[in-house]
């Protein structure tokens, strides 16, 4: 009978059967990377600078308009088109996103103008984000200013542009989160959050213009994620996780030495906790759900991810890239059965495989001639006995 194979793997944790792919890219920006998304085949990244954009993310050109850099906080592909916003963009007395195919012309899309505050007094508009909900709708949050201060703030959300005007227009019930860092604004299960506010706080607004304050740090496998620190020893103390941002519950958490800038994020359906320990080397921790994330028993990789952490986003692959300070994104990806690490993994598992099959192979020859040995023997008694 042939068992299980033996197949060997190079990697750091030789009981490891699971290998951490890691690659430093760095890109044309030296800014920190402050957002990576995926539309339409393509990479985005956001940086200091300007808009990073290619298929390759070893390979991207900055976006320009107008013969510079273009500066947009938000993205969206929809029927063939892009179409964003600038969230950074001072008061306008128009609410405009714009619409390109290809980059190279921009069309203008007016989604409010001509407002009043008083017969003398107009209103001015910036917009915060322009998204698509899970439904595939298109929702465009729209700040109405009175001087520098947001007094309305409405959601217009609609199934096509060509239905831009009879848009269910949405009043939300609190104006302050939109002068809370919405440049950064993201849309999570429906749910647009404004990370920054005060003491690390992110304000969340439902699609039904209900807000509230919130605190989380990461996001990862349909989960909120924030962490405590102990006082003293500044080391990991407790992490915590939430489905909806407002309700929180502890996950196990024993890793006692872990310092440094602690990041939850995902990878091809693990959760992994990334830290440094107290000599500076740093650290993931990769757990299969997430109520284990920071446990011991998860396993433990070395990885080598000094720069600070602004983002974090998945391809449709598996892999996952990490937008880090001074320009450098790091890829990481998840090599279940250790085929891709090195080029000569593939030569070990061959060979671990024939060794595997020769040995199989001895097994049954042996056996073969114990087999007929023994049939031999019991000839020889039957013909003693004058039964044959």
């Amino acid at each position: 009978m042939l068992g299980k194979t033996n197949i060997l793997f190079v990697s750091k944790n030789d009981a490891s059967e699971a290998q951490l792919i890691h690659e430093k890219i760095l890109t044309a920006s030296s800014g920190n990377i402050t957002k990576i998304e995926f539309l339409n085949n393509t990479i985005f990244v956001h940086t200091d600078a300007g808009i990073l954009r290619g298929t390759d993310v070893k390979s991207m050109d900055y976006i320009k308009k107008d013969g510079a850099n273009l500066a947009a906080t938000h993205f969206i592909f929809h029927a063939g088109k892009y179409y964003f916003c600038d969230a950074s963009q001072e008061s306008q007395e128009k609410a405009v996103i714009y619409v390109t195919e290809d980059f190279s012309i921009y069309e203008e899309i007016v989604v409010e103008e001509n407002g009043y505050i008083s017969e003398t007094e107009k209103v001015k508009f910036i917009i915060p984000g322009i998204f698509k909900d899970s439904r595939g709708r298109i929702v465009i949050m729209v700040r109405k200013m009175k001087g520098n201060v947001t007094y309305q703030l409405n959601l217009y959300i609609f199934d096509t542009f060509e239905k831009l005007s009879s848009a269910d227009i949405v009043i939300c019930d609190n104006s302050e989160i939109a002068d809370l860092h919405t440049g950064n604004a993201v849309l999570i299960k429906d749910r647009i959050f404004s990370r920054g506010g005060y003491y690390g706080t992110l304000s969340i607004c439902s699609l039904d213009g209900k807000s509230h304050d919130a605190e989380s740090k990461m996001y990862a496998n349909d989960y909120f994620f924030k962490y405590t620190t102990n006082n003293t020893s500044k080391t990991l103390d407790q992490v915590y996780k939430s489905f909806d941002g407002l309700n929180w519950s502890k996950v196990q958490t024993d890793t006692m030495d872990a310092y440094g800038e602690f990041y939850i994020f995902p990878l091809n359906g693990k959760t992994c906790l990334k830290y440094c320990d107290s000599q500076g080397t740093c650290y993931i921790k990769m757990a299969d759900g997430v109520n284990k994330v920071g446990s011991s028993t998860n396993e433990t990789f070395e990885i080598d991810i000094q720069e600070k952490i602004y983002s974090v986003a998945e391809d449709d692959e598996g892999n996952t890239y990490i937008g880090c300070s001074g320009g450098i994104i790091n890829k990481i990806s998840l090599d279940k059965d250790g085929t891709t690490q090195l080029p000569d993994v593939q030569l070990v598992k061959t060979l671990a495989a024939r060794q595997a099959l020769t040995q199989a192979k001895q097994y049954t020859d042996e056996k073969v001639v114990e087999l007929k040995a023994y049939i031999d023997s019991k000839i020889e008694q039957n013909i003693e006995a004058g039964d044959v």
